[in-house]
């Protein structure tokens, strides 16, 4: 997490930590994908000029979701 958690003025670093209910969580400095899939398909649509807006896709693979963020993110109607 590296400090990029904060719950209320309290920097959180242990995924396990509790937050009480209805606290203020703040994220600094995120990725925009959930994976560096996400950046790697982007600079594939970039690069060939792909534009995914109103498109259906298939994501047949099995990691953390890079890609499936990504197509959403851009305009893929569904993944």
């Amino acid at each position: 997490m590296a400090g990029q958690v904060s719950v209320g003025d309290q920097v959180v670093d242990k995924p396990g930590t509790r937050v009480p209910t209805g606290s203020e969580v703040t994220l600094r400095g995120g990725s925009p994908f959930a994976s560096r899939g996400g950046f790697k398909l982007e600079a594939a649509l970039e690069t060939f000029g792909l534009d995914v807006r109103g498109w259906t896709a298939a994501d047949v693979g099995a990691s953390t979701g890079g890609f499936v963020d990504c197509l959403l993110q851009r305009g893929a109607i569904r993944v």
